[in-house]
């Protein structure tokens, strides 16, 4: 799938300022407004491509996870894939082979699981892991009270 004609010109403007910034960084606010824009031309393909880069971002942080094993883990085959399988279910939630209420309800259920998880997990694993429900929660329709689920991890983060 080649990129859509209406998003090469906010690409190029963002790989502008990336390369332009003499780190190359692309922080927060940065991403926000080049998401808020990329939403703005309300066409199918960015929604598509949204989604598809959040699957992408989760797999390639899934090693994190992947590498982490904490005491008490080291038999427990359903939280070693955890990531895994909920990046392989947003990956169906995209191509429809799991309907989107489905997949909303399986979101909502892993948000809580994961919160439940951050006790014991090192940030790393436990951010990836995140990244994981993220793109699910971007692939199905459920919708978190996003000012809040953010405020949540950016005070969680800085504790660390």
């Amino acid at each position: 799938m080649s990129v859509p004609k209406a998003l090469k010109p906010a690409i190029s403007d963002v790989l502008g300022r990336i390369l332009d910034d003499p780190n190359g960084e692309f922080g927060p606010l940065r991403r926000k407004a080049f998401m808020s824009a990329w939403h703005s031309l309300d066409i199918p393909d960015a929604t598509l491509a949204y989604q598809f880069l959040n699957v992408l971002a989760a797999e390639h942080v899934m090693p994190l996870y992947e590498g982490y094993e904490p005491l008490g883990w080291p038999n427990n085959w359903y939280l070693k894939e955890f990531s895994k399988r909920i990046t392989q279910i947003a990956k169906a939630a995209i191509i429809r082979e799991i309907p989107e209420d489905v997949t909303a309800d399986i979101a909502a259920s892993y948000h809580m699981v994961i919160g439940n998880l951050a006790d014991g997990m090192a940030c790393n694993a436990l951010m990836a892991l995140g990244s994981s429900n993220r793109a699910l929660t971007v692939c199905s329709k459920y919708i978190p009270l996003s000012e809040f689920e953010n405020l949540s991890r950016i005070a969680f983060v800085g504790t660390y």
